[in-house]
């Protein structure tokens, strides 16, 4: 994973997006640990560059590769980094837009910390796909 200074994101208004899986959302919002790395991501957390895919495309690459997911939410590499978490460039084969937010030079109990105020951008900013369904 090219967790280097040269694959380092500088656009801190590029957005991030993370795909959030169903049992994830409650009331329509995402849930904190959406947000935070799983134990086997080895404190790496995978999302995609919205200048390079949408959040729509995002999402039908995301289902068309087999995982599920109930929507795209957000977060700023500006957001990211006023926290002390950098953010990746990390093409895949099968990603070009993919990215890794590094919070690896964190704890693990600051990772939870971290994941709420990630999940208060996210949930300020919307769901960015599909549409919120109407009330």
């Amino acid at each position: 994973m090219p967790v280097g200074e040269e694959h380092k994101l500088g656009d801190h208004d590029e957005l991030l997006l993370r795909q959030v899986i169903e049992i994830w959302i409650q009331e329509g919002r995402p849930a904190s640990r959406a947000f935070q790395p799983n134990s086997n991501d080895e404190g790496q957390l995978s999302s995609d560059r919205n200048s390079m895919v949408t959040p729509r495309q995002a999402f039908e690459t995301y289902l068309a590769s087999g995982r599920n997911s109930g929507g795209v939410w957000a977060v700023s590499v500006g957001e990211y980094v006023a926290a002390s978490v950098d953010a990746y460039a990390d093409p895949l084969p099968e990603n070009s837009a993919h990215a890794l937010v590094d919070y690896s030079p964190h704890t693990e109990k600051d990772w939870r910390k971290l994941s709420k105020q990630f999940r208060a951008h996210a949930e300020r900013r919307g769901r960015l796909y599909p549409a919120e369904a109407a009330a």
